[in-house]
């Protein structure tokens, strides 16, 4: 298997880094650092290794490229609870998108305009506040297109994969939580929203951040060897478990 040299893995870091970069840009910036190469080499580095002319130059960038330009996103949604008495209960959710901690989980029976926007106000500290805020375009955000210094983006209709984070963690605590409960009224609901946030940000692992959960911070000590001290605490009546060393 032909091992690329080192000036053609410059290229294609240089190119795989710079989404937005065509073949005279590339050249620009490797004359800059004084390597001596052609746009034709540059060009067929390219074309063997399936990058030309695809993607070459085009002035867009993918939707994670830009939700990374972000220090910190919010995607919001809503979700709905019955009761045992049938009456609709709206769900509020809140997600940073880049530790994936469950900012806001908080239910009410009529979700206005007015509540939603002092929901997420009531989030807002000093250094809590995100740059970006993603949204379906539900009714209950009315005019929601900015708040302070934060943008508000708006998904396109029938885009779901546009506000995937939310929406999966929607699944999640649908088939974690909610779906197995019986309720009787909003406080019962939100009291166990509370437990399931809890158990959500603090102790349950998470794909995207190496198994590690969203307050861990990537903090968790290796255990070398196998410990029979493990000790379980119930989540939401021994729904779900979580597990710690003790001793």
């Amino acid at each position: 298997m032909m091992t690329n040299s080192p000036t053609e893995q410059l290229v294609l870091r240089l190119k795989s880094e710079n989404r937005l970069w065509g073949v005279p840009r590339i050249h620009g910036e490797l004359v800059k650092l004084g390597f001596k190469i052609s746009r034709t080499t540059i060009r067929n580095i390219l074309k063997r290794n399936g990058l030309y002319p695809k993607d070459i130059g085009q002035n867009y960038q993918t939707w994670s490229q830009f939700l990374r330009q972000h220090k910190k996103v919010w995607a919001i949604d809503f979700f709905t609870v019955e009761t045992v008495f049938l009456k609709t209960v709206y769900v509020f959710a809140a997600i940073d998108i880049h530790s994936r901690q469950l900012v806001e989980l908080r239910c009410c029976t009529t979700p206005l305009q007015s509540w939603t926007r002092n929901a997420l106000l009531q989030r807002f500290g000093f250094d809590d506040a995100p740059d970006l805020i993603i949204r379906d375009s539900d009714s209950n955000y009315g005019t929601l297109d900015s708040i302070g210094n934060v943008k508000v983006i708006t998904s396109p209709p029938g885009c779901p994969w546009f506000n995937t984070y939310v929406e999966r963690f929607i699944g999640s605590a649908q088939r974690e939580c909610t779906d197995h409960f019986l309720y009787f009224s909003s406080e019962q609901i939100q009291k166990t929203l509370n437990e399931y946030k809890k158990y959500y940000n603090h102790h349950r692992p998470h794909q995207s951040l190496a198994q590690h959960c969203p307050f861990e911070a990537g903090n968790r000590e290796t255990k070398t060897k196998f410990q029979e001290n493990v000790h379980s605490t119930e989540v939401l009546g021994g729904l779900h478990h979580h597990y710690s060393f003790v001793g």
